[in-house]
């Protein structure tokens, strides 16, 4: 993300305001609350239309006209909320405002909503999580980070600074949860990112997104790199990619599952057995593999995928229709914790919860 892409965000931003400003001029003069009630309510919904469209259809949208639509979803939520803001003012007051007046205060809504969601799509900041267990001997620091989408979301300043960041935890261990790269990313940026993590000194274990082998990349012109380059990378950097299967570590057992859309996804029954007297940490990328969560018997799952639904009002939709959206939750006798995401999906836009990469405390006990 360069600063012309973000200049070029803000100034189409603006104009797709103006078009919607003055779409809505003609009912507005009528000057009644009924159809500001209707405005706002409609704007909401348009809204959250908007920001399921710009993020669901993405695989299959030209990249300009989801872009376009999460620039429309920037503009409908302002745009109810400064018509909100200013019947408000009318019910107490008992007046209008100018046009000239509301527009301005429009724009300046929709410019500082747009500047926010940039900016909280480029501040990565750690989680902290303790969990204890009797079958731990020692305790442990681990990082756990999923969802970076290397090399269009986020500027790789803000992505060498957090990896820095993560260095200086002083973790033993760093796990991959997936989709670390994606559709977008180049070859070289691909090579460049592993180059990085590799570079950190920390032993690095990996499970697969359903974006790191560029799955849809015939939606948007055909992959940047092959299957081989990317575990040629992965390989050359010491990172050890986990495909249903495991690792012993001392009393860790690091289990890396396939992502659940992959063909080679081994059923869990068929897994190898794990000890049953180490503590079991289960990669899997998605969180929604209820069944499969129980049956690991993992202790804890960390998952991504989600991005805590990235786009507000989405992550109270996405709960209301299923689970495991970001946080803490429980399947059988596993504890699952949903990152929201080291970084965001399709464009540099997050206005749901923070960036993170998440810090596990394992406590012996």
């Amino acid at each position: 993300m360069t600063v012309l892409k973000i200049i070029l965000w803000f100034i189409l931003t603006a104009a797709v305001y103006g078009a919607l400003f003055a779409a809505w001029t003609p009912l507005r003069k009528k000057n009644k609350i009924w159809i500001s009630v209707i405005g706002i309510v409609s704007q909401i919904l348009l809204a959250t239309i908007a920001a399921y469209i710009s993020i669901a259809f993405s695989r299959v949208l030209p990249r300009y006209l989801y872009c376009f639509i999460a620039m429309l979803y920037t503009a409908f939520f302002a745009d109810a909320f400064t018509e909100l803001a200013f019947l408000i003012i009318r019910l107490f007051r008992k007046c209008g405002v100018k046009r000239i007046i509301r527009f301005v205060s429009g724009m300046a809504v929709t410019l500082a909503y747009l500047a926010y969601m940039i900016v909280n799509s480029q501040v990565v900041t750690p989680n902290y999580h303790t969990y204890k267990s009797s079958k731990l001997t020692r305790d442990h620091k681990i990082i756990f980070l999923s969802d970076l989408h290397y090399g269009h979301t986020q500027t790789k300043e803000t992505v060498e600074q957090t990896l820095e960041n993560i260095k200086n935890e002083k973790p033993e261990l760093l796990l991959l949860g997936g989709d670390i790269t994606d559709e977008f990313t180049s070859k070289e940026d691909m090579e460049s990112i592993y180059s990085t993590i590799g570079s950190l000194g920390i032993p690095t274990y990996f499970a697969y997104g359903n974006h790191d082998r560029q799955n849809h990349s015939s939606d948007i012109g055909g992959r940047t790199y092959s299957d081989t380059e990317l575990e040629n990378a992965l390989e050359t950097n010491g990172i050890i990619a986990l495909q249903d299967e495991y690792i012993e570590l001392g009393d860790l057992v690091i289990l890396g599952r396939e992502d659940y859309d992959c063909e080679k996804r081994i059923p869990v029954e068929k897994l190898k057995e794990r000890p049953s007297n180490k503590y079991v940490i289960n990669l899997d990328h998605s969180p929604y593999q209820y069944d499969d969560i129980a049956a690991t018997g993992a202790d804890l799952q960390l998952s991504g995928h989600v991005h805590a639904a990235q786009l507000f009002p989405l992550r109270l939709v996405y709960t209301l229709a299923v689970d495991n959206i970001y946080g803490d939750y429980r399947s059988g006798n596993t504890y699952i914790y949903v990152s929201s995401g080291f970084s965001g999906w399709c464009f540099p836009l997050r206005s749901e919860s923070h960036c993170n990469y998440e810090v596990i405390i394992l406590k012996k006990g």
